[in-house]
């Protein structure tokens, strides 16, 4: 991006004038339409932006409620100028300097991942995109990473692609928990002579068989132990499947939490379903139990009645039997007076009979 300095400002700031005031005299609809258009072209020219934000952190700009559309206009005039400029040289716009290695630094999910020999390289990272994969395709994604010109590699674009698994295996259908990284491809680096952070030099002592000289030699040999995980893109993928596979072990043990508890409920459900039962058994019980005291209540009333009928139907015929017992007395004592006149009168004959 062209930088503007501030001889250059202050020919902008003429010209914003000159334009200001013939803006003045034109009001006919063809010139608004023109100048619509080009304040959306200066909002997408990021150069435009890029010299709007120098001059404010160099103090040149002071925003006042009154200046807004002396503003605007000095933005549509830079973006004319711009693009008559635009066939010139471009420079990489200014902004946050080193802005993607402080994200990867001050991201705890990325920090780990970020090696000492990294921090120079991603000083250069000026973008990074992803790209998916098309419907029809195998489902991945590629991530670009996007570098302006350094002393390291001369790729501008370095990429990774991840194939992703997203359907379960005919074979084990229930082991599949969701999408899952299977693997993942990187780009060729063409590193610059001596750049290689994958390597390191070695300097060797080495004693000539035949004449017994001793010279050093200097050889690069693969870092053992930081070969490929040195490399940010393979540390990225292996703490996206360490990630993945944590997941996977919570989802499990989650899914086996949940079968344990769907057992418990389950015998819960049917511990309840006994207790309902026997709750109605019980109450049948109780239903019955009050039915049969009702009929006993019952029978005991009627005994009670049928005994007080057969005591009253037992003092009558008591009644009864005593008059008839009076009458039988009565009658034996008629029976007896009649014997005692009968015996009297014998004898009175008797004795007449003598006489």
């Amino acid at each position: 991006m062209t930088d503007i300095d501030n001889k250059e400002l202050s020919e902008l700031d003429q010209d914003l004038d000159d334009v200001e005031e013939a803006e003045e005299e034109e009001t006919d609809e063809e010139t608004k339409i023109k100048a619509y258009q080009v304040t959306v072209e200066m909002i997408q020219n990021p150069q435009i932006l890029s010299a709007l934000q120098e001059r404010l952190d160099e103090g040149e700009c002071e925003w006042k409620p009154d200046e807004e559309e002396e503003v605007s206009e000095e933005l549509k005039e830079k973006a004319k100028i711009e693009d008559e400029k635009k066939d010139e040289g471009k420079e990489d716009p200014k902004g946050i300097p080193e802005f993607w290695l402080t994200v990867f630094k001050d991201i705890d999910l990325l920090s780990d991942m970020v090696q000492e020999h990294d921090e120079p390289i991603l000083k250069h990272l000026k973008d990074i995109k992803v790209k998916f994969s098309h419907a029809g395709q195998p489902m991945s994604f590629i991530l670009e990473f996007h570098f302006e010109p350094n002393e390291y590699f001369t790729n501008d674009v370095l990429t990774k692609t991840y194939r992703m698994r997203s359907e379960p295996e005919n074979s084990d259908p229930l082991s599949f928990d969701g999408l899952e990284i299977m693997s993942c491809t990187g780009c060729q680096i063409a590193w610059k002579k001596g750049k290689n952070v994958t390597l390191k030099t070695i300097k060797m002592k080495q004693k000539h068989k035949g004449c017994g000289t001793v010279h050093t030699c200097q050889i690069e040999k693969k870092m053992i132990e930081t070969s490929g995980k040195n490399n940010i893109l393979e540390i990225q993928l292996e703490k996206s499947n360490s990630f993945l596979k944590e997941v996977q072990t919570k989802e499990a043990s989650i899914k086996k939490e949940c079968a344990a508890l769907h057992d418990m409920i389950k015998g819960l459900q049917q511990t309840i379903e006994y207790q309902d039962n026997l709750r109605g058994e019980n109450e049948q019980l109780k239903r019955n139990a009050d039915m049969t005291r009702e009929k006993l209540k019952s029978h005991k009333q009627d005994y009670k009645n049928n005994i007080a009928i057969l005591v009253h139907e037992m003092k009558i015929k008591e009644e009864k039997h005593k008059l008839e017992i009076s009458k039988l007395y009565q009658d034996m004592q008629k029976v007896e007076l009649k014997e005692e006149k009968h015996k009297d009168l014998i004898k009175k004959k008797e004795m007449k009979s003598q006489s």
